[in-house]
């Protein structure tokens, strides 16, 4: 039909009807029709298999279309001293840094966020440590490489774990991680087990003048 715009809208898709560079509707499944002579309407796709909403509109829709984006989105936001875990289908899917703001289309019973306070709570959960490093997803490792020092301790040795450079805590054999935002963190490994140590030959005078060759073996245990 002259001067009407059609758009088709997948099953696993939303898009973004945009006019002269502003938001006007988010589109649904389905088959959408609107009257555009002059050509001033445009849409983006994008695919629900990424639920995060990223885009370059999104802080004029919190602003200026409130009513559109609470239909749509869930808006996330990130305090000074917490790490948002972004959990979709039960999957940790994302890791969201302190200071973080983040939008996700609204799928009932599919993203669930949970919180960690980092301030209070220098070691990562034992599970959570687990789940980070089965994950795959992208942005999780991205996460778990950036903001979590990671320590195996194996038995035998012993760790001293340092923040701030000042010693906070001994660990014991096993594997730890800790968040490491905003302070530095690090883990020193200490062998307890018996070392022995030699010392080559060493060619020393006695006070007659004679030469002697001196061997040295030693075992230390810290």
């Amino acid at each position: 039909m002259f001067g009407y715009n059609r758009y088709v809208v997948a099953q696993d898709e939303r898009a973004l009807l945009i006019r002269d560079g502003s938001a006007v509707e988010i589109l649904d499944t389905g088959v959408h029709r609107y009257f555009d002579p002059l050509n001033r309407l445009r849409v983006e796709r994008f695919s629900l298999q990424k639920l995060r909403f990223e885009h370059g509109l999104l802080e004029s829709l919190i602003r200026d279309r409130q009513d559109l984006f609470d239909r749509w989105f869930e808006l996330v936001e990130i305090g000074e001293n917490e790490v948002g875990l972004v959990y979709v289908r039960d999957a940790l899917d994302e890791v969201l840094l302190p200071r973080t703001r983040a939008a996700f289309w609204k799928i009932e019973d599919t993203v669930r966020i949970e919180r960690a306070d980092v301030s209070e709570t220098l070691e990562v959960a034992g599970q959570l440590l687990r789940q980070m490093r089965r994950s795959t997803q992208a942005q999780v490792i991205h996460a778990r490489n950036r903001v979590i020092l990671e320590a195996t301790v194996a038995a035998g040795e012993h760790g001293l774990l340092f923040v701030d450079g000042v010693l906070d805590r001994e660990l014991h054999p096993g594997t730890y991680g800790f968040w490491q935002i905003d302070r530095p963190v690090s883990v020193k490994i200490v062998d307890l087990r018996r070392q022995a140590m030699e010392v080559g030959g060493q060619e020393i005078l006695t006070k007659d003048k004679v030469s002697l060759r001196v061997n040295l073996a030693a075992t230390y245990r810290i």
